[in-house]
Order: C-alpha cells, then structure tokens, then sequence
C-alpha cells in the first residue's frame, strides 16, 4: 500500500497537499527521541477517529501494522486537536533496525479500517532521518542516549583494547565494574558501587556475555540494576570491563596517568 509521495522540508515542517508534519526536536537521528505529529485536515481521514500509523520504512513495526481492514491497536496514534495526531518514539527501538540504517521514516495515516472508495488514509509520507556518525571504541553503550529506565547494553571491544592481559582472557573471563551516580529530589549526589574493582569476579551480574571472538556485552535496565530508591535519579553510569579475578582492566592507551574508566551521561 505504497503510493510514493515527496514531501518537502522546510524548517520544522512538511507540506504535503493538505497534510503539515511537524517534528520535535526538528532534526534528529535514529537514536533520538522524536515526536512526529501530522495534521490530517482536508484528507480522506478528516474528522474520523480514532488513526492509526501504518508504516515500512525503515522498516514494519515488530508487532506488525495489523491489516489493512484492522490495524494494530499498538498503532493507534494520539489525538493532540482536531485533526491533529501524533506519535513519539526512537526510531531505532520502535523499528528494531539500527540506527545507522535509518535515513527516513515512510508511513500513511489510517482509519482503522482503510477500506471504502476512497480509502480512508492519508497519501503516502515521510519523514528525513539524519545520519548517525558511527565510531567504535574499547567499551561503548548502546542505545548513547538513555535514561535510568531504559535497556541499554555496553560493549567491550577487546581488539582495541591496549591491555594484553584482557586480550588474552577466556570467554567466560570477562566481567564488568560498574559505578552510577545518583542525585535525590534534595539535589545531593552519592556514588552506587556494585562492588570494588578487584572483586567484580564475585557478582555473576557482572559477568558479561560473549558476542563473538573478541566483543563482549553487558545489559542492565540501570534503575534496577543498582537499586535506585524512589525519589533518586542516575546521572552517570563509569564501567571498565575487568578480568573474572579483578587484577586487570580494559586500557584506552598504555600511560599510566590515564583513567581507563568510561563514563556516560544518563538524561
């Protein structure tokens, strides 16, 4: 159900014969969280609710649109005035593509069912999706923007690391420390330790998982990984992925005034 429309950019919104696309913040990434919102005034859908999304690019939804006679309930969209729907996710996880394979978000607005002469829908629309700047690292985290409620996953990848010890370690060797600060509703900030550096060997939470050869993966949801009390929120999450007995660590160079910690920033 594609009919191939342009729809032309112009600061924050798309023009396209009777539907406007706005998007907040105006240019993001597949990365980012987005809130796209259209203005279905003057189209096949005017007036009728509730809509649903109907999109396949960069990608079809994991949970699928639903058909086009009963569209997907997890498709309904959010009524923000008359005529006016929106919809608000991070392209990469809504899609389950990654977001260097994002360049544009390609849907159509819907009754739930579509059918009828016309067909209830909107033309065909879509949205730019600016490029990611991928570089690889000794220990990265994915997805790079997140909160203290999200999934997020860090990476260790050991073919730059600049530690022959942990290049040498098996695949059940590797395990990570981990450190978050935290900031209460008063606006004082504490440190949360899992444990010391030379005992993460103890925590089997810490253990991380082996992708391939020489990449290593940890997930954590933060919040209930460190056991934040209500009323308390993370602001930085410092890893470096250790040996299982703790006597050594992943290195971003050999001098030793350099701290090989790896710090990230949680909104």
């Amino acid at each position: 159900m594609k009919y191939y429309f342009s729809v032309i950019l112009t600061l924050v919104s798309f023009w396209s014969f009777g539907q406007v696309i706005t998007t907040a913040p105006s240019s993001f990434t597949g990365q980012d969280q987005v809130k796209i919102s259209i203005d279905v005034t003057g189209t096949a859908v005017d007036g009728i609710e509730p809509l649903y999304l109907w999109t396949w690019s960069p990608a079809e939804p994991p949970g699928g649109n639903g058909t086009w006679t009963s569209s997907n309930e997890t498709m309904k969209l959010t009524k923000e005035a008359t005529n006016i729907w929106s919809i608000t996710m991070v392209p990469s996880q809504y899609y389950g593509v990654p977001p260097a394979k994002i360049s544009q978000i390609a849907f159509l607005v819907k009754a739930k069912d579509g059918s009828g002469s016309p067909e209830k829908k909107t033309k065909d629309l879509s949205v730019p999706v600016d490029a990611v700047t991928y570089k690889d690292t000794v220990t990265r985290v994915f997805p790079t923007k997140f909160t203290d409620n999200d999934v997020v996953a860090f990476y260790y990848n050991r073919t730059l690391d600049k530690s022959n010890t942990m290049k040498a370690l098996g695949a059940d060797d590797v395990y990570m420390y981990a450190e978050a600060r935290v900031k209460n509703a008063a606006g004082t900030e504490s440190q949360k330790v899992i444990v010391s550096k030379s005992q993460v060997g103890t925590v089997d939470a810490l253990k991380a998982t082996s992708v391939s050869n020489d990449l290593f993966r940890l997930r954590m949801i933060p919040r209930k990984f460190f056991n934040i009390a209500d009323g308390e929120h993370i602001t930085q999450i410092k890893v470096q992925f250790r040996s299982k007995d703790g006597s050594s660590g992943a290195l971003k160079d050999t001098n030793a005034s350099t701290n090989n910690d790896f710090d990230f920033v949680v909104r």
